[in-house]
């Protein structure tokens, strides 16, 4: 059996999940300026840093993450 949910709400956050008996396949989220995706386990996640402040652990150096422009990108843990 195959299940897929879309939850948002008025503020335009989504996020999107793929369920195959119980086993959530495929996940994504999506906001203003950021967003994550997840299949199988593994998945990446990225944010406009224009409009989203880098956290502590990306400005030190201790998350590693790939800029794109004005887009940084990561890995999911």
């Amino acid at each position: 059996m195959i299940k897929t949910f879309k939850y948002g709400n008025k503020n335009k956050d989504k996020q999107y999940v793929l369920r195959l008996y119980g086993v959530s396949i495929w996940a994504m989220a999506l906001s203003n300026g950021l967003g994550w995706m997840r299949i199988l386990g593994k998945g990446i996640h990225w944010k406009d840093t224009t409009k989203h402040r880098l956290y502590f652990s990306e400005r030190n150096g201790y998350r590693k993450a790939l800029n794109i422009g004005k887009w940084r990108l990561s890995l999911l843990h």
